[in-house]
């Protein structure tokens, strides 16, 4: 039987790119089966063009128009709980879709029946799609490309949403696992992990994952995007004290270890994701020890002997940072 594919798109005010990004998608070399778009609640004429261009094609359609603005995040849960396929692929608005991607996603599910998720490559361009120069695994990399189940959890525990969703599809038969998104999927621009950052840890945690190299659709980089490749430089500034991103951490990932305990089976848990989280959280809870003045010489020193600086932080960067802390801590008590 021939495995059906979704595509999940969200809109919101996009009438200038939607037209686009649809047909790209309409003029894949293997087309999907269905296309779930959701609007959230536009105020341009985003849903109007994609109902004109989605009238009469030859495959299943569903429009959906969100009566009040959910955000990306909530949004994206609900097209992805509209979807029927047995292979789902997320949609931006603003993106291009190469020809052949649709293609070469179904292609590597079908090379391993056992992959959960599979991430591609996009090249990323500016408004009127020239190249910049980049693609998204390198550019999110930081390091080097993650090409394992385990690598790719590391990278999105450590740094968050690091796999655009415009790259991203996934096995159907995880959407129970998947939805409702939990309370910390949140859907602002500084988010920690936002839906495609969940979906990246939730299913590297528990199922193979494929990394494809070759980039297949264009990331388009323009100035009323949420996210996009924005150069860290050009970020706000922190505004959040040190002690409490340190907290405000912590209880993100004990979240998703309450999440993937909750959701997943023992046996399916890989365990590198739960040693991962366990230990990570336990060096972080040190580190927030130390500066909310609760930390010890003898603990901090331990942590350095464990290595955990290196594997959970800045390596010795951090370890010099906490150790000042404590000194400066030791001598204002005397």
């Amino acid at each position: 039987m021939p495995t059906r594919v979704s595509v999940a798109l969200c809109t919101c005010d996009g009438e200038q790119f939607v037209g686009a990004q649809l047909h790209s998608i309409l003029n894949q070399t293997r087309p999907p089966d269905e296309i779930v778009l959701v609007d959230d609640a536009s105020t341009d004429h985003t849903f109007d063009i994609a109902a004109a261009i989605l009238h009469d094609v030859h495959l299943g359609v569903r429009l959906v128009r969100n009566p009040v603005r959910l955000g990306v995040t909530r949004n994206f849960e609900r097209a992805i709980g509209l979807t029927t396929g047995e292979i789902v692929m997320l949609s931006d608005q603003d993106d291009v879709w190469l020809p052949h991607k649709a293609q070469r996603l179904v292609q590597e599910f079908e090379r391993n029946p056992e992959v959960g998720l599979v991430l591609s490559n996009a090249e990323v361009v500016d408004e009127s799609l020239r190249s910049l120069g980049s693609d998204t695994l390198h550019f999110f990399a930081r390091t080097r490309v993650a090409r394992t189940s385990e690598e790719v959890f590391r990278v999105v525990v450590g740094q968050g949403n690091a796999f655009p969703g415009m790259t991203m599809a996934f096995a159907g038969r995880y959407r129970a696992l998947l939805l409702d998104f939990p309370p910390f999927v949140a859907g602002t621009s500084q988010s920690r992990l936002l839906h495609d950052g969940w979906i990246a840890v939730a299913l590297s945690a528990i199922a193979p994952v494929g990394v494809i190299l070759e980039p297949l659709a264009l990331y388009r980089q323009h100035p009323s995007q949420q996210i996009g490749a924005r150069d860290r430089a050009s970020l706000p500034p922190r505004t959040v004290a040190f002690s409490d991103e340190l907290r405000n951490e912590i209880e993100l990932r004990e979240g998703v270890l309450r999440a993937l305990n909750s959701r997943c089976r023992t046996s399916d848990l890989q365990p590198y994701a739960r040693a991962y989280l366990e230990q990570s959280i336990a060096h972080l809870r040190i580190r927030s020890a130390i500066f909310e003045r609760r930390g010890s010489m003898k603990a901090f020193a331990r942590e350095v002997a464990t290595r955990r600086y290196h594997r959970f932080s800045n390596g010795w960067r951090s370890a010099a940072r906490d150790g000042t802390a404590l000194v400066r801590a030791s001598v204002n008590h005397r």
